[in-house]
């Protein structure tokens, strides 16, 4: 018995198995679609040209401000928590430069020193004799002025003096120290007032800034 000839399938095309129908595009189309797509192109481009780089340039200009404005911040910060620390400092400068403007001031005039010196010696027993004040000398960016004295003391009554020299406020220093002993005759002759057993010769030098 014959088969029964079999029916194409619902959709489909004689002698096609499925398969969607293909697009065939006029002129006419293919011209719109091309003209779209240049002016797609070009709309891209201006707003990629006008609109997009000017905002991306503008963004990087602001953002390297902030950076530079974050670092100020975090400077001043820190400075801000180092503050009390530099006002530590900054005393102990003052106090230090008023130190050394005491100990070197740019006053030439020595005139209280001369007396501070006096008066240590007379604290200190001895009676000075000679007192020879020199000239100034410039040593750089100081000067120095020399003062030769003399006078009769004991060890101790010396060494008293020179220590109380060092504790004069203005920088004084002592130099070319000669100490010679004393004889009887040479004691008498000096015109010795009390135990003194020692002549001496010596320089004081007393300093300024310039």
């Amino acid at each position: 018995m014959a088969d029964a000839p079999r029916k194409p399938a619902p959709g489909g095309a004689p002698g096609k198995q499925g398969g969607a129908p293909a697009i065939k595009l006029t002129k006419q189309q293919t011209q719109n679609i091309f003209v779209a797509a240049i002016v797609t192109i070009a709309l891209l481009y201006v707003y990629v040209k006008i609109l997009m780089m000017p905002a991306m340039d503008e963004y990087k200009a602001k953002s390297a401000i902030l950076e530079v404005k974050s670092k100020e911040l975090q400077d001043a910060r820190t400075m801000v928590a180092k503050y009390p620390e530099f006002l530590k400092r900054a005393s102990e400068i003052s106090s230090r430069t008023e130190f050394i403007n005491r100990r070197l001031p740019q006053d030439s005039n020595v005139s209280e020193t001369i007396r501070e010196i006096t008066k240590r010696a007379t604290e200190s027993n001895i009676n000075i004799i000679r007192f020879e004040p020199g000239k100034e000398t410039v040593k750089g960016e100081y000067k120095e002025m020399e003062i030769r004295v003399s006078f009769l003391a004991t060890f101790r009554d010396l060494g008293d003096f020179l220590t109380r020299l060092g504790y004069i406020e203005r920088l004084t220093t002592s130099s070319n120290l000669v100490i010679r002993g004393l004889s009887e005759a040479d004691a008498r002759s000096a015109g010795r007032i009390g135990s003194e057993n020692l002549s001496i010769d010596m320089s004081i030098k007393i300093y300024s800034f310039i």
